[in-house]
């Protein structure tokens, strides 16, 4: 997604799109088990930032949410989307 910020920016200008991130756990080898090809939760959240940053509204999905898994981190994974300054989350 970073990737594509100039495009994204000019978008955003004309509320014509909203980017979503998933955070599925904001433990690096948890996240490993669960999603071992994906990026890590301190990269997503520094994209999340630089979205922001660059004026793209940015939500969170916090998902999957795997009762006994990660289920008692979702209050800390929407503190640390928040502090990232995503708008939103589901």
């Amino acid at each position: 997604m970073t990737r594509d910020l100039d495009i994204l920016a000019e978008m955003a200008q004309k509320q014509l799109c909203l980017v979503m991130v998933s955070m599925t756990t904001l433990d690096p080898q948890l996240r490993r088990t669960l999603e071992p090809r994906a990026a890590g939760p301190r990269t997503r959240l520094n994209a999340i930032r630089a979205l922001t940053d660059a004026g793209i509204p940015v939500g969170v999905l916090v998902a999957p949410l795997i009762p006994m898994v990660n289920d008692r981190e979702l209050e800390s994974i929407l503190e640390a989307s928040a502090t990232a300054v995503a708008r939103s989350a589901s």
